[in-house]
């Protein structure tokens, strides 16, 4: 009986590109950014014609985009599939590999210094998954999430004494594109460095034009311990005490509409939350402690 297979194809494989060429193309991607203008079709171009003659097969261009990805941003070992990349929202290797280069180049030099390219796709994607929180390009995290990042990595570089996680980044950041997939992926909220909460660490950050969105964003997926816990340094804060010393009306008024325990002290110095806001000079949000303490007497004992 005769095979059923199919005809063979008429594409070249992956295994057919000079791996020399293309690691001239990468090294060129590397040191010179501007090459990915229209500079790179015309090479890409000109290898596929070249490739093709030398097979005697055509060349698919799309081939070269995705051996240029893989080998950019991941390792033969664990290559890419098509249904990780397309998470980013690409349509073909081509506009994948922009994407995700155009997204690399958007980080800081001192980022980009840092990387290693001969690292393992799972460890390059676990140090651009963290400077992709705190540049907040989206399409790294979304890209090496999808490729088995995991989103509660703990970044080895310390803050004071504990560290950092790509929420903690993304939230000091203030960027609320990174902070809302993060959560929505399983990114832990309630995450607790160097005695504190990412809650009372991001209390520290001065109210920017996200502070809202944000807090309203990020708040439901703290529990109430952490919303009223002390911190387990030398001062022992709550992230609401936190909020006030630096006058951060809008997260401390987030705070306390979440719940806040408005009769916590401080564990340094024994100072009531009450005490912090009119030290603070925060007037609005002193009778609104003031409202909820009465509101909290009145309150039936259960």
């Amino acid at each position: 009986m005769a095979s059923k297979r199919g005809p063979p194809s008429t594409q070249m494989s992956l295994t057919d590109l000079p791996v020399d060429v293309l690691q001239k193309i990468l090294d060129k991607l590397i040191y010179d950014e501007s090459i990915i203008s229209d500079a790179l079709d015309k090479i890409v171009e000109a290898t596929c014609l070249a490739l093709a003659t030398r097979h005697q097969r055509p060349c698919d261009a799309d081939i070269i985009y995705k051996l240029l990805f893989e080998r950019l941003f991941g390792d033969s070992k664990n290559p890419w599939t098509w249904q990780q990349v397309s998470e980013i929202g690409a349509g073909d290797w081509k506009k994948a590999f922009r994407m995700v280069y155009a997204a690399y180049n958007s980080l800081s030099s001192w980022e980009k210094e840092h990387l290693n390219w001969k690292n393992s796709k799972e460890q390059l994607g676990y140090n651009l998954i963290f400077y992709g929180a705190n540049s907040g390009v989206l399409v790294l995290s979304k890209l090496f999430v999808a490729g088995g990042v995991d989103v509660n990595y703990i970044f080895s570089r310390p803050l004071g004494r504990g560290a950092v996680t790509p929420l903690l980044f993304a939230l000091i950041r203030n960027h609320y594109d990174v902070v809302k997939f993060l959560l929505e992926k399983g990114a832990n909220a309630n995450y607790k460095t160097a005695g504190r909460s990412l809650l009372t660490l991001y209390a520290y950050i001065p109210p920017m034009e996200d502070t809202l969105r944000i807090g309203q964003l990020f708040l439901p997926y703290v529990t109430k311990e952490t919303l009223n816990e002390l911190s387990t340094d030398h001062v022992g804060d709550t992230a609401l005490m936190v909020a006030l010393k630096r006058k951060n009306d809008v997260l401390a008024e987030l705070l306390l509409e979440k719940g806040a325990d408005v009769t916590a002290r401080r564990r340094s110095d024994g100072k009531t939350t009450l005490e912090i806001a009119k030290e603070a000079n925060m007037p609005q949000i002193y009778e609104l402690i003031k409202k909820k303490m009465r509101q909290r007497r009145r309150r039936p004992r259960e």
